[in-house]
């Protein structure tokens, strides 16, 4: 093989190795996105709970029942 000829080998390894790693990049972004809207979404249902639970508790000491509760 001539000096051009592995020099032109080189270049496209070095391009194949900057495209993977730019395709892992894109797929790790993809992987937190999602990873972060799943998340999100059990802080949702939790902050749902809680503020079912809150209400319950309102009611039972709008109708005289004693809850211990913590602010």
């Amino acid at each position: 093989m001539s000096i051009d000829s592995l020099n032109m080998v080189n270049r496209a390894e070095e391009r194949g190795e900057l495209i993977r790693q730019q395709v892992q990049g894109q797929l790790a972004t993809k992987m937190v996105k999602s990873a972060t809207q799943s998340a999100l979404a059990q802080v949702e249902a939790v902050a749902e709970s809680v503020a079912q639970t809150r209400a319950l508790m309102d009611a039972e000491q709008g109708r005289g029942t004693q809850v211990n509760t913590v602010a």
